[in-house]
């Protein structure tokens, strides 16, 4: 509860809410806000009903427009409790962060997602469009929740789940099939190439992601979707992509285990000291790792165990660590275990340091509203503000989370790890997925690779020896890629000279003998251009599919940027960085028109 309050007054005093002094109006509100929490937590409806009225009545008698910081923080602790199970707990955070601040999306969508927890699917779809509607006048943040509410109506159709299932894995299986025979046109036996696929769809699975089922649905989007004219069955496809991932992630995804993956990491770096339950004294255990000490500190100040995190922070002191990280964590610890002056009083050395950072400072402004000092509160809020102004936001989001820990280590991919353990199971696949895709690989490289990849699976069969594509049913001449001569528009055999190809029914095949699978010839290069989604309906001049097409894939990323689940700088998304988002949006669209044209059949049917 100290810490609750404390990031509620520390929201308030950095949005500029509360006045600069300790006045008679801040302790009111003070009062307010901590009988709300409080009753959320703990009372019934009625009880919560008159602390409401009571900040509500606090809030005009201070003769403040909104306490929209404090429903932000209202709904983010109903968003927790929520993820903890507590489900009518948050919805009563909801509740009063719909009534504290009636214009701010969050609390509606909190109060959503309680509600379609507890199985009142109807107020559930009503509040999440209240949310969508709400949101809109908060730029990106409305198209957000209204994409997301959007999913949300859509899983209301539960029923049809096993019927969507049920031609996918069907369609998966024919893909599978179709790739295999059309790589042993190539002389490529079938075990290697089921195994290659098998490896593909079973290495996201073994880290930990339900990247399989992305697999599986982009063949099916791909091979039977693009292949099929019925645009119903494309739609029936379109929406089992969509759904899929939410109906299979939540039992793909890996278990998050006891102590976390990072600590397990660390304990393995350490002889294997962490096991399951409480993190042992720094007296039980021997180590003369700084790095095993720092987690060790976080491990325990996460479970609540505050001295035995100081401790293992002296320990790690000890051994050379860290200092201005180790006396941050230390400095926190003394905050969340009610030793506040000691805790101010550390922060206030390091943010006189020179390691004196964003969190830091954040965490000074909130020790110092914690006594009603809300000018020094204000001060130290304001110097963050112009230290990183980003990375203010961002630390404004959290609300100083988990008292602002800074974990160890603090790369980039520990931390996304970090994210990734701490997520739901739709979290993990999203990122997860974005990683396999992605990882490592800078965006604008990401086609490049694409291309290479494509290029090198064209190219290869054409040096293999002894690749029979077929015969000549002129001369029976056996005819590779590699001795084709094209000329004038026509494949010619390289030794009677006929055309090997011609025209009928709208689409273009190989004048050969069918070998014992009957299946007609597909260049490798249109074959790769085929599973992109939406080209070959642009192919055909469907470019309502098409668009509809790209449209799903656009929204995908684009969502999951904005809920944070993938880099933001992968596709130039930020509170400022429209410009950015604009080029790479464009960049990428002329990418795709260009694979669609470079590679389009040369007759006016379908490939």
């Amino acid at each position: 509860m100290l810490l609750l309050r404390a990031m509620l007054l520390a929201c308030l005093l950095a949005a500029g809410v509360l006045p600069a002094g300790p006045a008679r109006a801040g302790d009111t509100i003070h009062a307010a806000l901590d009988a709300t929490l409080t009753a959320a937590g703990e009372a019934d409806a009625a009880t919560l009903d008159a602390s409401l009225d009571n900040l509500i009545a606090a809030r005009d008698g201070a003769g403040l427009a909104s306490l929209e910081p404090a429903g932000i923080a209202l709904a983010r602790m109903g968003a927790l409790a929520l993820r903890g199970g507590a489900t009518e707990q948050a919805g009563r955070l909801a509740k009063a962060a719909m009534t504290v601040a009636p214009d701010s999306p969050e609390g509606y969508l909190v109060a959503s997602l309680a509600q379609w927890r507890a199985g009142a699917f109807g107020d559930a779809i009503g509040t999440g469009l209240t949310a969508a509607r709400v949101g809109l006048g908060h730029y990106w943040v409305g198209t957000a929740w209204l994409g997301y509410m959007a999913i949300i109506t859509w899983l209301a159709a539960a029923s049809a789940f096993a019927i969507l299932l049920i031609p996918g894995v069907w369609a998966g299986v024919r893909a599978g099939h179709h790739l295999l025979r059309e790589m042993g046109r190539f002389g490529v036996p079938a075990w290697l190439t089921g195994g290659a696929a098998l490896a593909v769809a079973a290495m996201p699975l073994a880290a930990g992601a339900g990247v399989g089922w992305v697999v599986l649905c982009w063949v099916i989007l791909a091979w039977l979707g693009d292949a099929s004219r019925s645009r119903r069955v494309q739609l029936v496809l379109l929406l089992a992509v969509l759904m899929g991932p939410w109906l299979c992630a939540p039992f793909l995804a890996v278990r998050e285990p006891a102590m976390g993956p990072l600590r397990l990491a660390m304990a393995e770096g350490g002889g294997g000291v962490l096991a399951t339950g409480p993190v042992p004294a720094p007296e039980a255990t021997a180590t003369g790792d700084w790095r095993m000490a720092f987690a060790l500190g976080n491990a325990a100040l996460r479970d609540g165990g505050f001295d035995t995190a100081v401790a293992w922070y002296t320990r790690a002191l000890a051994l050379g660590g860290d200092v201005t990280r180790l006396e941050h964590n230390i400095a926190t610890a003394h905050f969340k275990a009610g030793r506040t002056e000691q805790g101010e009083r550390m922060f206030a050395q390091l943010a006189e340091g020179p390691g004196a950072n964003v969190l830091t400072l954040f965490n000074l402004g909130q020790a110092r509203s914690h006594r009603l000092d809300f000018e020094s509160a204000r001060a130290a809020f304001d110097r963050a503000r112009q230290t990183d102004p980003d990375a203010y936001l961002k630390v404004m989001m959290v609300g100083g989370e988990g008292g602002g820990v800074i974990p160890f280590p603090v790369t980039q991919g520990d931390a996304r790890a970090l994210l990734l353990s701490q997520s739901h199971g739709w979290e993990r696949f999203a990122a997860s997925l974005w990683e396999v895709l992605f990882g490592g690989i800078p965006v604008f490289l990401a086609p490049l690779v694409i291309f290479a990849a494509a290029g090198l699976f064209w190219l290869l069969p054409r040096l293999a020896r002894r690749v029979r594509v077929g015969v000549c049913a002129v001369c029976a001449t056996t005819v590779c890629p590699a001795c084709m001569r094209f000329v004038g528009g026509m494949h010619l055999c390289p030794a009677c000279g006929d055309d090997l190809m011609h025209a009928r029914a709208g689409e273009v095949e190989v004048r050969m003998r069918r070998d014992r699978y009957g299946f007609r010839r597909v260049l490798p290069l249109r074959a790769l251009a085929r599973m992109i989604p939406g080209v070959p309906a642009m192919w055909r001049g469907n470019y309502g599919v098409a668009a509809m097409q790209l449209f799903v894939l656009a929204f995908g990323v684009w969502w999951m940027a904005l809920l944070g689940t993938v880099p933001a700088w992968a596709v130039g998304v930020s509170l400022d960085g429209w410009p950015a988002a604009r080029a790479v949006a464009g960049t990428l669209l002329a990418l795709y028109v260009a694979i669609a044209y470079l590679t389009r059949p040369r007759t006016a049917g379908g490939d």
